[in-house]
């Protein structure tokens, strides 16, 4: 039988939120916001099932309603979820909505011309059902945070 590691996960996690992160390298901007496209929804999804591998995981110590309870009392966490759960299933089901009912992760490049200087920059939001953006590295930093919290309260990290 092979065991379940909740570290796993939580290193998984952390390496998608760094590569999202990742500065530009190169010329090819279309291509780095493509990736930090498939990065982030990546992100959200291996963040909002940490949950599960903890609740697998029975060095874990942690329970199903404690892990549930926390995740259903964080704002980022629950806003997280749905983003997981419409990016893996392409749609939420009603009883299934934590925070709202359709967002999704969208980017793009932004250019502004200031002068004779122009500023080429990329931008990443969570843009929800009722029109809110929330940077999506934002998010996603505040998702991490809240697992640190949470497994440093519980003698995990």
């Amino acid at each position: 039988m092979i065991e379940i590691r909740w570290q796993e996960q939580y290193e998984r996690m952390k390496r998608y939120l760094a590569r999202a992160s990742e500065p530009i390298s190169g010329a090819d901007r279309d291509a780095h916001n493509q990736r930090v496209l498939d990065d982030l929804p990546s992100f959200f999804v291996f963040c909002f099932h940490l949950k599960d591998w903890l609740k697998g995981d029975p060095q874990s110590g942690i329970g199903n309603k404690e892990v549930e309870n926390f995740v259903r009392q964080s704002e980022p966490l629950s806003l997280c979820g749905d983003l997981a759960n419409a990016s893996k299933h392409a749609a939420l089901k009603a009883g299934l909505v934590r925070a709202d009912p359709n967002p999704r992760v969208q980017g793009g490049t932004l250019t502004s011309d200031l002068g004779s200087l122009r500023f080429v920059g990329s931008w990443f939001a969570v843009v929800t059902s009722k029109g809110e953006e929330h940077d999506a590295l934002s998010l996603a930093r505040l998702c991490l945070a809240e697992w640190v919290g949470f497994l440093k309260a519980k003698g995990l990290t």
